[in-house]
C-alpha cells in the first residue's frame, strides 16, 4: 500500500514511474526516469494522452509538501506550494461556498478526487475532482465532464441520485501557464469494486470498515456455488443496465471497468452499485453528428484496452477510414462501446468469483479456458502498449507491432468468438437446470444469455450472431426476465434473443484484414505512462489503466 504522500492531487498520469536520486525534489521528465532530485518512485497511473500535433512539453515540477497527504505543484527550489493544491484538512472556496477537505477518495481519469464537506450549512459530503489542464483542449475536456453529468441528471431527474455523480459547481483558476479545474460533485457512496473484490479474496490491505468486511464475507459465502456467483454478477449487471438505460441516450461513458464502479455495502445482503468517472465521456448527439472534431471519427480514443472490442483496436491502429470499410465494426464502434465493456466487466467478476466446484462440467471448464485465453492476450497487448509509452519509444512502432507481430485484431476477434461460443454452451447447459451434476438457478441462464447480447466479436452480438446490437431496455428485459423455460428461451416482455440450436458449436471467424500501406498517424506522448502493476489493493493507490489517444 502506497503511503498517502505518493498521491498526486492533480493528474495521476501526468507523472511517470521514475526513480529519483537523493533527497528533495521530484525528477522532471516525460514519464521516463526522473532526472531531478527525489526519493522513491512516482506512482502515476491513469489516462495517458498522446497528441501528434503538439510538441512535447515537460510537465511542471512537482514538490512534496512535508506533512501533507499529497504532492503539490510548487516551487522546486523551496519545497513549498506555490499554487493551488488540495490536501486533507485544507479549506477552500469554490463559487462562494467553503469546503473542508477530509481526505482522498481515489483517482479519476484525469485528476485526483477528494472527499469534502460543505461549510455553508448544507449537510452531506461532496467529491472534489481537481484537474490540471495544460492546454485549452484539456480545459475543454474537463469542462465537458461537468456538463455531461448535468445532462445526465437533467435527462432523468431524480432517477440516478446516488448512482451517478451530479455537478454541484465548477471553477477554473490560472496556475503558471496552465489552468486548474475543480469540479464539485455529489458523492456516490461506496468503494471501488476492484478494491472490494480484493478484500473478498483477501488480497487487499487490512480493512477496518465493519460494513465492508460483513459484505465481503457475505459475497464470499454466496459465491461458493455457481448459482451464488451468478446472482452477484446478475445483480451488478441488472443495476448497471438500469443506469445506462437512464443515461445511454444522451451520454456514452466509454470507460467502464471495475475501477469505475462503486459498491455500497451499507446493506450487506443487497449491495448497490454506482458509476463514476466520466472523464472520457461524450455526448451522444455530438458523437453521431456530422464528421468533425466532436464526432466519433476524430474524438480521442480512450479507456482501458482490456475492455475494448475489436473495433476500437482497428480505430486505434488504422483510423476511421479503415474502420468504415467494415460496416459491422463501424456500427459496433459507434453504438456499442459501453455495452461491450459492461459485458466484459461483469464476466471478469463472475470468473473471479467462481468456486472450484463450479468447474465440474465441461461447459464451465471451457468457459474458464476461453476467458483465461482472452484475458491473457489482451493483458499482453495492454502491457506492450504501456511499455512503449513508458520507455519513450516511437509509438508508430507500437502500431506496426500490433498490426503485424501482435495481429491484435485477429487475436482479439478470435478470442472473443471462442468466448462467445463458450458463453452460449454454458447458457444452454444452465437452461436445462443442471450443469455438471450441479443444479442451476434461473439467474445463471439469464446472466449467460445477457452476456451474449453484450460481448461482441467483430461486430457480432446476441444468441443468433446478429450485427444489430441490443438497446439497454432489451438488456434489462433479458437480465430481469421472469422465468426460463426448458427450451432455453428467455421469457420476458421485451425483445428476446433465441438460442442457437444447430448442433455443433459455431465459431465466428475472427480474422480482420487491415489493408497494407494505409497511413498511420504519428502521435507522441505528451504525458507520462501508466505504471504496470496488479489491480489496486488500496483505494488511495491509483492503479488505473486506461489510455487516451488524441487523434
Amino acid at each position: 500500500m502506497a503511503a498517502p504522500s505518493t498521491l498526486l492531487p492533480f493528474n495521476e498520469h501526468r507523472k511517470g514511474r521514475g526513480k529519483g536520486k537523493g533527497k528533495g525534489k521530484k525528477g522532471d521528465g516525460e514519464g521516463k526516469k526522473g532526472n531531478g532530485k527525489g526519493k522513491g518512485k512516482g506512482n502515476g497511473k491513469g489516462n495517458g494522452k498522446y497528441n501528434a500535433n503538439q510538441p512535447l512539453k515537460a510537465p511542471p515540477s512537482m514538490t512534496t509538501v512535508a506533512g501533507s497527504s499529497g504532492l503539490a505543484l510548487g516551487s522546486a527550489s523551496t519545497g513549498r506550494s506555490a499554487g493551488p493544491m488540495l490536501q486533507a484538512g485544507s479549506t477552500l472556496q469554490i463559487r462562494g461556498v467553503l469546503y473542508h477537505v477530509k481526505g482522498p477518495l481515489g483517482m479519476g481519469s484525469f485528476g485526483a478526487v477528494w472527499a469534502a464537506e460543505r461549510r455553508d450549512g448544507v449537510k452531506g459530503e461532496v467529491a472534489i475532482k481537481e484537474i490540471l489542464c495544460r492546454s485549452q483542449k484539456e480545459l475543454e475536456d474537463a469542462t465537458l465532464e461537468g456538463s455531461l453529468l448535468r445532462m445526465i441528471h437533467s435527462n432523468k431527474p431524480g432517477q440516478l441520485v446516488g448512482t451517478v455523480p451530479d455537478l454541484v459547481s465548477m471553477e477554473t483558476e490560472p496556475f503558471r501557464d496552465c489552468s486548474v479545474m475543480k469540479l464539485v460533485l455529489t458523492k456516490v457512496p461506496g468503494m471501488q469494486l476492484d478494491t472490494f473484490l480484493d478484500i473478498c479474496r483477501r488480497q487487499g490491505p487490512g480493512c477496518s470498515d465493519n460494513a465492508v468486511l460483513v459484505a465481503a464475507a457475505a459475497v464470499t459465502a454466496e459465491s461458493q456455488s455457481l448459482s451464488g456467483a451468478c446472482r452477484f454478477a446478475r445483480s451488478l449487471l441488472s443495476q448497471l443496465a438500469s443506469t445506462f438505460d437512464c443515461m445511454g441516450s444522451v451520454v456514452y461513458h466509454r470507460d467502464v471497468s471495475p475501477h469505475n464502479i462503486l459498491i455500497d455495502t451499507a446493506d450487506s445482503r443487497n449491495p448497490r452499485f454506482g458509476l463514476v468517472d466520466f472523464g472520457l465521456g461524450i455526448d451522444s448527439q455530438s458523437w453521431h453528428g456530422p464528421k468533425g472534431t466532436a464526432s466519433w471519427h476524430y474524438v480521442d480514443i480512450g479507456g482501458d484496452c482490456r475492455y475494448w472490442p475489436v473495433s476500437v483496436w482497428v480505430m486505434f491502429v488504422s483510423g476511421s477510414d479503415v474502420l468504415e470499410m467494415s460496416p459491422a465494426l463501424a456500427q459496433e464502434y459507434k453504438t456499442r462501446l459501453d455495452f461491450h465493456a459492461v459485458g466484459i466487466t461483469v464476466l471478469e467478476i463472475l470468473m473471479m468469483l467462481l468456486p472450484p466446484s463450479a468447474l465440474s462440467s465441461e461447459e464451465m471448464r471451457s468457459l474458464q479456458a476461453a476467458w483465461n485465453q482472452y484475458w491473457q492476450n489482451v493483458t499482453g497487448f495492454w502491457k506492450r502498449t504501456m511499455q512503449i509509452f513508458e520507455s519513450g519509444e516511437d509509438p508508430v512502432r507500437l502500431k506496426q507491432w500490433l498490426r503485424t507481430e501482435g495481429r491484435v485484431s485477429e487475436t482479439v476477434g478470435n478470442d472473443l468468438a471462442v468466448l462467445r461460443s463458450a458463453l452460449r454452451r454454458a447458457g444452454d447447459a444452465c437452461s436445462r437446470g443442471v450443469i455438471g451434476g450441479v443444479s442451476c438457478s434461473p439467474d445463471s441462464t439469464r446472466l449467460f444469455r445477457t452476456l451474449l447480447a453484450l460481448v461482441g466479436s467483430n461486430g457480432t452480438v446476441g444468441l443468433e450472431d446478429s450485427n444489430q446490437g441490443p438497446t439497454w431496455q432489451t438488456v434489462r428485459s433479458l437480465i430481469d426476465a421472469d422465468s426460463t423455460c426448458a427450451t432455453g428461451k428467455v421469457v420476458s416482455s421485451g425483445p428476446v434473443f433465441t438460442s442457437y440450436s444447430g448442433g455443433a458449436v459455431r465459431h465466428t471467424a475472427g480474422s480482420l484484414v487491415v489493408p497494407s500501406g494505409c497511413k498511420m498517424q504519428d502521435w507522441k506522448r505528451s504525458s507520462s505512462p501508466l505504471v504496470l502493476k496488479p489491480r489496486s489493493v488500496s483505494p488511495f493507490t491509483p492503479q488505473y489503466s486506461a489510455v487516451r489517444a488524441v487523434r
